[in-house]
């Protein structure tokens, strides 16, 4: 039998809907330190525990660069669909999380 790719074992572990919609994991979690509450998803990736989201980011869009961290444009820490992952420095993405989590962040202004 065929040892299956890193790809399959991803998907195997994600309930994927479509294209545009959370893509939630659906394996073993983690908590973050940082940001109370949230889970993160994470599986074995060469040899050593990854944290899913950053992994589909690196996979799908490239590396993260140094200091930044991946951000869920979604706000769902569950969610490792690509097009809702954003690279952004630490401390931004520091505020903005602390912003959301006590409700002061920012509305979009509706221009009508």
């Amino acid at each position: 039998m065929a040892r299956r790719t890193a790809v399959e074992r991803f998907f195997a572990k994600v309930n994927m809907k479509g294209l545009d919609d959370c893509w939630l994991w659906t394996a073993a979690t983690i908590g973050s330190q940082r940001n109370e509450g949230a889970r993160y998803g994470r599986f074995w990736y060469e040899g050593r525990m990854v944290i899913a989201h950053r992994w589909a980011y690196e996979h799908w869009i490239g590396p993260i660069p140094d200091d930044y961290d991946v951000h869920h444009t979604c706000r769902n820490t569950l969610c490792v669909n690509p097009r809702h992952l954003k690279a952004e420095l630490s401390e931004d993405h520091s505020v903005e999380s602390a912003n959301h989590r006590h409700g002061r962040e920012q509305k979009e202004k509706i221009p009508f």
